[in-house]
């Protein structure tokens, strides 16, 4: 979890939100749970969803906030692209 809080910290930093850590774990913790409600697939879009009506609730804008998560979400997805091709071209070698 404070993993993931890090993460959601440094991509609200990058958009020029600075929220503090109690509010992000406390929305992180929050979200994860929206998410586990089975609404859409893979919990796709109701974590997002649910951190930005919460942090709104909070007092902070929608628009940066979603870009915040945005951002952790294509990072997120290049780094995890980056090892599956890693791990892909790993394991072609030592079959040879």
């Amino acid at each position: 979890m404070y993993v993931s809080a890090a993460m959601i910290w440094l991509g609200l930093l990058s958009v020029g939100v600075k929220a503090p850590l109690t509010t992000i774990l406390l929305v992180n913790s929050a979200s994860i749970i929206v998410s586990i409600i089975p609404v859409t697939i893979g919990g796709l879009g109701a974590r997002e969803t649910a951190a930005v009506l919460l942090f709104e609730k909070a007092g902070y804008a929608a628009a940066p906030i979603l870009g915040g998560y945005i951002v952790i979400m294509i990072i997120s997805n290049i780094l995890a692209l980056a090892v599956s091709v890693a791990a892909t071209f790993s394991l072609k070698r030592e079959n040879r």
